[in-house]
């Protein structure tokens, strides 16, 4: 058995939107389309949910979010189940060396366990922070690299410890994963990347006067007001974006000159995106709109896996892991009985096995109370989406709802993404819309939609979960499908 190295890049928040191998007028990722050229760009991928735990813990289990439930749920977490296997440990049984470098709190939190299995994890920005000898060397590569404001998210420090943990690493099979947080907002990229996107006459005088979310995903301080002002926002993520392509250059780079591209398996991807301009209404990282749960998904391997192609058939997060379990021949029955996803190998064919993505999301923030469930099916065609209840948050069980979050969604949605791509008419409350529609041919796909919905939730193997009283009669009331247990 051929041991082919494994390279994950995720993008946090990343959108395909600003990536010019996705069609984005802007080149702001040439070492990204460069290994799109080489690879299987999959236009139309889709993560599991809009937040980062668990679509990490899916990318690693190769399961959907009840099938693993990663999450935090009111004041108490559910950790990824320790029967479930994950992609490390599979590797590390393989004889694979297994590392992780991830400048994302909630991946390097423990209290979610979705880096079971790494040998190593690294937390680059937290060391460049606490650790003064990361901070010289950090501050020795910035000078290298000719970048004055010597400042970014922990990229480019990720960059040289990848480097130092590879130098022993060489000739043994190895598998890297890298969490980048330069794309996540607020935007505030470093030069020469911040006014290289800029429109004329734009200065930095200027972009800091317009709008941005706070990290927790909130327009706190109001939206952009005009136009300009949001060509001004998207300059500076497309600056956040080529900082981080500017770093996987540099890794893609050394591995070149050390001999072992050729037999790297290259995955290029993010754990959601970003709602800015689409979804007003609501906080990023908290729906199930295209804006968040489209991401990007680029595969660089053996055989179908470099022919420059780009494939239209839906893929989903969850199909990473039975795609490298695929190509690198794990037979272990355990292993592949876990797996939820389905190979991308499929979806290279006329007749995939996979037709449409499934998105849920509950509860995101660390001891607030959940008041809501939602659940989508994605087609080609069309997007229906379920929601238990039109409020998300409460900071304590007896507390108002927080006054700025709101729930995304109507109990139902459903939209015609051939017509509406941004997701702007629900089909079954509106009334008009800028193009036709039938009150019979609606009902017939809600009907069709949730059928499927549900039909795949209940199949899926879902372990149960512990969940405080307060939340244990509101879950019930929800439907879900898997044993919950009240403590």
């Amino acid at each position: 058995m051929e041991k082919f190295n494994i390279f994950i890049f995720l993008i946090d928040s990343q959108k395909p939107d600003n990536l010019h191998c996705y069609g984005y007028h802007k080149e702001t990722s040439p070492n990204i389309d460069k290994v799109a050229k080489e690879g299987v760009t999959f236009m139309n991928n889709f993560t599991c949910c809009a937040w980062t735990p668990p679509s990490h813990a899916s990318l690693f289990t190769g399961r959907y979010y009840s099938g693993h439930q990663t999450i935090c749920l009111g004041g108490g977490k559910t950790r990824m189940p320790e029967d479930i296997p994950t992609m490390a440990e599979a590797l590390n049984s393989l004889g694979y060396e297994t590392a992780a470098f991830s400048n994302n709190f909630w991946v390097n939190n423990d209290e979610g366990g979705v880096l079971r299995g790494f040998k190593d994890c690294f937390y680059p920005s937290f060391l460049r922070r606490h650790d003064r000898k990361y901070r010289e060397i950090e501050m020795k590569l910035f000078d290298e690299m000719d970048e004055p404001e010597r400042r970014d998210s922990g990229s480019l420090l990720t960059t040289y410890l990848v480097k130092e943990w590879l130098k022993d690493r060489i000739d043994k099979p190895f598998m890297i994963f890298i969490n980048f947080m330069e794309v996540h907002h607020p935007y505030h990229p470093p030069e020469p990347f911040r006014s290289r996107f800029y429109p004329p006459g734009v200065d930095d005088e200027e972009a800091k006067r317009v709008p941005q979310m706070t990290g927790d995903g909130i327009w706190s301080k109001g939206f952009p007001k005009t136009p300009y002002e949001w060509l001004i926002l998207q300059a500076l993520l497309d600056g956040e974006t080529a900082v981080v392509d500017n770093r996987i250059g540099l890794i893609l780079e050394y591995l070149k000159e050390t001999g072992i591209y050729d037999n790297t398996i290259i995955v290029i991807t993010s754990d959601h995106g970003d709602t800015l301009w689409e979804h007003l209404k609501c906080p990023s990282h908290s729906s199930l709109y295209d804006s968040n749960i489209h991401t990007p998904l680029i595969v660089k391997g053996p055989d179908e896996y470099s022919k420059g192609e780009k494939v239209e058939n839906i893929t989903q997060i969850v199909d990473i892991f039975p795609t490298i379990a695929e190509i690198l021949k794990i037979r272990d029955s355990r292993i592949l009985r876990s797996i939820q996803g389905t190979s991308l190998s499929s979806a290279l064919t006329e007749e995939p096995k996979r037709t449409f993505a499934i998105a849920e999301m509950r509860n995101p923030f660390v001891g607030w109370i959940p008041e809501c469930w939602c659940k989508a099916i994605r087609t080609m065609n069309y997007k229906y989406i379920w929601c238990s209840s039109e409020v998300i948050w409460r900071m304590a069980p007896d507390s108002p709802p927080h006054p700025q979050i709101k729930s995304p969604h109507e109990k139902e949605e459903l939209f015609n993404l051939q017509e509406d791509p941004l997701e702007q008419y629900n089909l079954i409350k509106c009334e008009e819309a800028p193009f036709e529609f039938s009150r019979e041919k609606i009902a017939q796909t809600v009907k069709c939609l949730r059928e499927k919905l549900e039909g795949f939730l209940e199949s899926l193997e879902i372990p149960p979960v512990k969940v405080p009283k307060e939340i244990y009669k509101k879950m019930k009331a929800w439907g879900q499908y898997q044993e919950i247990i009240p403590i």
